[in-house]
């Protein structure tokens, strides 16, 4: 991402300041349940079957990650349009189109962060550097959701398609390759909704910098990985290594994510 990324984060950043602090519960879940975080785990190495709690926790999550990845009409008329090759002002125009689209998202991403259950246990100036923090991630998680293998393509959530090649006309050099691999890695697990929205919860909780309470962050993250693994056990009970082929990607994620000074056509 660009420096207009980081910009459009620390714009949204000052809009959760200026919000209410208290949030409405987001599911009917018992909120004691979740502030155990880690404490729910499997006894004697055993995975524990998914409780009807957090089955509800599951089908609300893919909700609004359907919801807040994608655009509404009235949002994207506000949106400056994409240029076209021979236009004139087509460095202006591109930008301005990259730092409205971006700014768009991270406040998508943002009012996500906000439901995602246990996430209004954790301090408001921990919700803001994990919100910050993970923007970048969610986004790159959600943009693989959208990949097409034999095209070798990704649809923004706008509907216009971009291939490999057209992503290397872009300053984003050789990142575009790490970028689509990871693309093509999530389209071949094929990886559902379900799980998506569940790595998208676990890299909300992962540890960050200067987090004021980080072992309470790191119980709510543990929380979700249970989840995750409950939740594979239970779909994929014949892919033993499933859930260890989906976790270790999280660190590439993460990776891809810092590098968003390089992947300035995202």
């Amino acid at each position: 991402m660009s420096s207009e990324f980081v910009a459009s984060v620390g714009e949204c950043e000052a809009s959760m300041e200026r919000e209410e602090q208290d949030q409405p519960d987001s599911t009917t879940c018992d909120k004691e349940d979740l502030a155990m975080g880690g404490q729910d785990k499997a006894n004697g190495g055993q995975i524990q079957l998914l409780t009807n709690q957090k089955q509800q926790i599951i089908s609300n999550l893919v909700i609004w990650q359907e919801e807040h990845a994608s655009y509404y009409a009235e949002e994207l008329s506000a949106i400056t349009p994409f240029p076209s090759d021979d236009d004139p002002m087509y460095s202006v125009k591109s930008a301005l189109h990259i730092v409205e689209i971006t700014s768009l998202t991270v406040r998508l991403i943002a009012e996500f962060c906000r439901r995602v259950p246990g996430f209004d246990t954790i301090s408001r100036e921990d919700q803001t550097i994990m919100t910050k923090a993970c923007s970048t991630e969610i986004y790159l998680l959600w943009t693989s959701r959208r990949y097409d293998m034999e095209t070798d393509s990704t649809t923004t959530p706008y509907n216009e398609r971009f291939t490999r090649e057209d992503y290397r006309r872009s300053p984003a050099g050789n990142s575009v390759d790490l970028l689509f691999d990871f693309y093509r890695t999530m389209n071949i697990l094929k990886v559902d909704d379900a799980e998506y929205a569940l790595l998208a919860a676990i890299l909300i909780f992962s540890e960050r910098p200067s987090l004021l309470e980080p072992e309470k962050v790191e119980k709510q993250q543990e929380f979700y990985i249970e989840i995750l693994k409950s939740y594979i056990a239970t779909s994929r009970p014949d892919d033993e290594d499933y859930f260890s082929k989906l976790h270790s990607l999280l660190p590439e994620i993460r990776i891809l994510g810092e590098m968003k000074t390089e992947l300035r056509s995202l």
